[in-house]
């Protein structure tokens, strides 16, 4: 299936419209179409999300993403690692020290899958807020419609990211 080669290779909006496709041509969707396009759209609003916090450095003419995610991993790994130095000096409020874990967690999953990422695609249009409230329905629809037909760590992989999106619509 071309839409898992390009998620593969990291071309997740490619993978998006390949999946478009299948659907249109299928009527419909089933849940090994859905299962890919939920995973390529968490990645893609990870991504988005990431280099978006980040305007100024992507539109550098040294813009390197996986340089950019690297750094941002490296820094909260140093705030985990000396908590209890930054919590004496800074004179901040720290989140807790497993926040900052998580977020290195995060981060490398990011730098893992971030294969091509341009000043382009930075520069194309992105609603956030409907893409997670996106996510969060398809990934419910998923959950309660294919819970009994699919493998436990497909279930898993989307139940995890209901779980993160339903959080995310609540804080909001």
């Amino acid at each position: 299936m071309a839409a898992e080669e390009d998620y593969q290779a990291g071309n997740y909006a490619e993978s998006l419209e390949h999946l478009e496709t299948v659907k249109m041509m299928l009527g419909n969707t089933n849940e090994k179409v859905m299962y890919i396009e939920i995973i390529n759209r968490d990645i893609k609003y990870k991504l988005e999300t990431f280099f978006r916090n980040n305007p100024d450095k992507v539109k550098s003419k040294y813009f390197d993403p996986k340089s950019l995610i690297q750094v941002n991993i490296d820094v909260v790994k140093g705030i985990a690692d000396n908590y209890e130095m930054y919590k004496d000096i800074s004179g901040i409020d720290l989140k807790p020290r497993q926040f900052y874990l998580n977020q290195a967690i995060e981060y490398e999953e990011l730098l893992e899958k971030v294969k091509v990422y341009t000043v382009e695609m930075f520069l194309e249009e992105f609603d956030s807020i409907e893409e997670k409230a996106l996510i969060a329905e398809m990934s419910s629809y998923y959950i309660k419609n294919f819970a009994e037909t699919v493998p436990l760590d497909k279930l898993n992989d989307i139940y995890k990211i209901s779980k993160r999106y339903l959080e995310i619509n609540l804080d909001k």
